[in-house]
């Protein structure tokens, strides 16, 4: 673990000089300094990174990114009301972002976790046909559905649905 975040910090360190050397790039660079935090799983600082490069990115096209990131470290950290917001913000300004359907997914996940199952089966019945993994978004409509059926807390995934995928 401590080699890899060891290789990691060096990674930084190549994109940060990027960043200077290629001043045209620097977002690109600076969102991939910002992800590699990501996975060392370093979020707070990963969070203040995605934050630094909203503020001077404008309308680039790595924003709807940033946003489901952000709502994914909120939702990580168990900030559900932060990851809401950010979720709702990427559906808001770019409904038609291939973003746009994973958010939703997240969406219904922490509505579930946070008790409105009624409010992630919307969301759920709505993407389920064109979501890219549809067995993950069918099996969390299923269990939900079970779940209230049988009156039982569906707040716990069911095997097979991880929190990151």
């Amino acid at each position: 673990h401590q080699r890899h975040r060891g290789i990691i910090l060096i990674v930084i360190a190549h994109y940060q000089r990027l960043m200077i050397e290629k001043p045209a790039e620097a977002h690109r660079f600076h969102f991939a300094v910002a992800s590699e935090y990501m996975a060392m799983n370093d979020l707070a600082q990963a969070m203040v990174e995605f934050s630094e490069l909203l503020k001077v990115t404008g309308s680039h096209t790595l924003i709807p990114q940033i946003y489901f990131n952000m709502g994914g470290m909120s939702y990580v950290e168990g900030k559900a009301s932060e990851a809401l917001e950010w979720y709702d913000k990427l559906l808001a300004k770019y409904p038609k972002d291939p973003f746009a359907i994973e958010a939703k997914f997240y969406k219904a996940r922490v509505f579930n976790e946070t008790g409105r199952q009624d409010d992630a089966l919307v969301i759920l019945r709505e993407i389920e046909p064109q979501y890219s993994n549809k067995a993950a978004v069918t099996a969390l409509r299923e269990w939900i559905e079970a779940k209230l059926k049988d009156g039982h807390d569906p707040k716990a995934l069911p095997a097979g649905v991880n929190p990151l995928n």
